[in-house]
């Protein structure tokens, strides 16, 4: 049973990533509070047009989701589904899709582009350009 309960949660986790991973342009994005270049909070609750505090492009110090987040750079985030650019020290939550990662993601499905940390997860994905 237990076998059969983590293959459903990495089977759900695969599935939203795969389609989470198609909106990456934070700057669409749009946030309750705009033209804001860095704030010390980002709240949210998912990923459509004003469910977050700031908009997308914004540079935060501590970022947190109810369902997900979908911003620029982040230096601590917490979200089931979390959507960051750069992650600078610390990205938890469930499924992670981040462009850069300079320290460590701990997540059940970890989706990095540029990989110079560490990955803590079932599956760790890390792919580059170049």
């Amino acid at each position: 049973m237990k076998k059969f309960a983590l293959f459903i949660l990495l089977a759900t986790c695969l599935n939203v990533s795969a389609h989470f991973a198609i909106r990456t342009n934070t700057d669409e994005s749009k946030g309750l509070i705009s033209n804001v270049d860095f704030a010390p909070l980002q709240l949210g609750i998912g990923f459509f047009d004003n469910a977050q505090l700031y908009d997308g492009k914004v540079n935060t110090f501590v970022s947190a989701g109810v369902l997900g987040l979908l911003q620029n750079s982040a230096v601590i985030s917490f979200a089931p589904v979390s959507g960051v650019s750069k992650n600078y020290f610390l990205q938890c939550g469930l499924t992670i899709c981040t462009e850069t990662n300079y320290l460590l993601t701990f997540s059940l499905i970890n989706l990095v582009k540029d990989n110079y940390g560490l990955q803590f997860g079932i599956g760790n994905i890390s792919t580059s350009d170049s």
